[in-house]
């Protein structure tokens, strides 16, 4: 049995703090009482557009290497995806290549770098592998 999951409600949290807020300057500012330009208000929702359908600045998918969980582990074992430097974890992930047990499955973050981390253990007589997914992007650490 293989199996694959994935949280990315992180992604909503994070973009709603403004950790991967990015600026936005429309070129057109308006006051009460003065006539404006459809052109002017074109061009600010242009703008806005331009914004929006660039998506997520410097989204990747990290993967770690194949790690192997022992067979008869019944101690919990962490395994890490890690962000590039300057980049925050949107969600993140594994796959496991049998019935092995998770126990966390959770965003961290330390020595500057943010990631995924998996903890998990194998209480069955053969080794398992594993291996964990980060969804990246560029932001600002607001948190660790």
């Amino acid at each position: 049995m293989r199996k694959c999951y994935a949280v990315s409600a992180l992604l909503v949290s994070l973009w709603s703090t403004g950790a991967l807020a990015q600026v936005v300057t429309v070129p057109n500012t308006f006051s009460a009482g003065t006539a404006i330009s459809a052109s002017q208000v074109n061009a600010n929702f242009a703008t806005l557009a331009t914004a929006i359908n660039t998506g997520i600045p410097g989204y990747e998918q990290v993967t770690s290497q194949t790690f192997t969980i022992p067979a008869n582990t019944t101690q919990m074992t962490q395994f890490t995806a890690n962000c590039p430097t300057g980049k925050v974890v949107l969600g993140g992930g594994f796959y496991m290549g049998g019935a092995g047990l998770i126990e966390q499955s959770q965003p961290t973050v330390g020595g500057g770098l943010w990631g995924w981390l998996v903890g998990a253990n194998n209480p069955i007589n053969v080794a398992l592998p594993i291996t964990v997914f980060a969804i990246c992007a560029f932001g600002s650490q607001s948190g660790g």
